[in-house]
C-alpha cells in the first residue's frame, strides 16, 4: 500500500485492515474517527491484548500520526 493510504488507515485506526493477523477489533468509543481527541478501542485476535488510544496529533505533510495510550491490558505469567 502507498504511504497516503497507510496514513489514512492509521489515522482512523483500521487495525484489522492494516494487521489482520494480529488485531481483531478496533472501534471509536469517543469522538469521530480520524479526528484529534477521538478515543479508540483496539483488541488483538486472541483478546489478550487490549488498548485504548487517543489521537493526539496529525501531520498530513509528513504523513505522521501520534497516539497516546490511555489504558492497556497485556498478558503476563503469574
Amino acid at each position: 500500500m502507498n504511504a497516503q493510504l497507510a496514513f489514512e488507515n492509521f489515522r482512523h485506526l483500521r487495525m484489522k485492515f492494516l494487521c489482520h493477523e494480529v488485531f481483531g477489533k478496533s472501534e471509536v468509543i469517543k469522538g469521530k474517527s480520524g479526528q484529534i481527541g477521538s478515543v479508540s478501542f483496539v483488541e488483538s485476535l486472541d483478546k489478550k491484548r487490549v488498548y485504548e488510544l487517543r489521537l493526539v496529533s496529525l501531520n498530513e505533510q509528513k504523513l505522521e500520526v501520534v497516539f497516546e495510550t490511555l489504558d492497556y491490558k497485556e498478558p503476563f505469567d503469574t
